[in-house]
């Protein structure tokens, strides 16, 4: 089976490796996003996805809108173009002229959208998995011809979920496109009314309410550890950006202090009152500075101490 295999982040670059170790499934043409990152020297950096390409000796289209080359992708040999964390919308020229697979980490019809990873572990989800379904014009909404499902830990993280999500579509993915080649499957349609989205995370996404409970802003911290959920504190009549990228929960019961208020900020603890309790920030980034252990920022950091009030 000829594929064209479209893809931008290291999710998609493992799933790459694994496919073109199968000798049943020729990837014919890559498509990844213009690479724009350069070094030092002024030199163009690829990405994961592209240097995959460029060391297997496989075509490869680097754009920023592959809908502007749909007579290329039909000049070629393609039989099936399969998307994977792409992040380009595919229009229905292209879905109307070949069959489009697209794979997506979450249970769909739950969590439609850019980042399905980071909301179910925000909203607090105690499963989820990957779903491999037919593109059709409308996101994340076609035939389901596969899924698998996975727990999520109460540990887990985004990068500690994402690798067992990646793991679990290099386990299947081989044997779920062959399987699909060949006919042997039972599609599934989406129930609509039960959809729900995991849209692109935007600023207000990340910013802390510390009147909400401790659950949730653990929820919200370790879903967004891969960008870092920020707060904000007061210095000199100035608003400091302060990310927050691992926490705990603390059975701190301080019913006199406000919300956001520092209650702790010695001896390696930095302590601050939420909505029901208390959370302890254990990774943290200072506006302008490097992440750092709460241990080592408590150290060298006088900019904030106890009872003044995150924001």
């Amino acid at each position: 089976m000829n594929i064209a295999f479209l893809g931008t982040t290291f999710y998609a670059s493992e799933v790459l490796q694994t496919i073109l170790k199968n000798p049943l499934i020729n990837v014919i043409l890559v498509v990844t996003p213009t690479d724009k990152r350069c070094d030092r020297k002024g030199q163009v950096i690829l990405g994961e996805v592209a240097i995959l390409a460029k060391q297997a000796n496989i075509s490869l289209l680097q754009t920023e809108n592959i809908n502007d080359h749909l007579e290329y992708l039909k000049s070629m040999n393609i039989q099936y173009i399969l998307t994977c964390a792409f992040g380009q919308f595919i229009k229905k020229p292209i879905l109307d002229s070949f069959t489009c697979i697209n794979i997506h980490p979450s249970l769909l019809p739950k969590y439609r959208g850019g980042a399905p990873i980071n909301w179910a572990l925000i909203n607090g989800e105690v499963r989820t998995g990957v779903s491999i379904i037919e593109m059709t014009p409308k996101m994340d909404a076609g035939l389901v011809f596969f899924q698998e499902v996975i727990p999520i830990e109460s540990t887990d993280n985004f990068y500690s979920l994402e690798k067992k999500l990646i793991f679990l579509t290099c386990v299947k993915i081989n044997s779920w496109l062959i399987n699909i080649h060949e006919l042997n499957y039972q599609p599934k349609l989406q129930n609509d009314t039960k959809a729900t989205f995991g849209l692109n995370i935007k600023k207000e996404d990340l910013q802390i309410n510390w009147s909400k409970t401790s659950e949730e802003i653990y929820n919200q911290i370790r879903g967004l550890n891969n960008i870092g959920a920020f707060t904000y504190y007061l210095r000199d009549g100035q608003r400091y950006l302060l990310k927050i990228f691992t926490s705990k929960i603390c059975d701190t019961k301080e019913s006199n202090a406000n919300y956001g208020e520092v209650l702790q900020f010695s001896n390696g603890m930095f302590i601050i009152k939420t909505g029901d309790s208390a959370l302890m920030a254990l990774e943290i980034q200072v506006e302008n500075k490097t992440k750092q252990e709460a241990k080592t920022f408590l150290n060298g950091f006088r900019g904030i101490k106890v009872g003044d009030v995150l924001v």
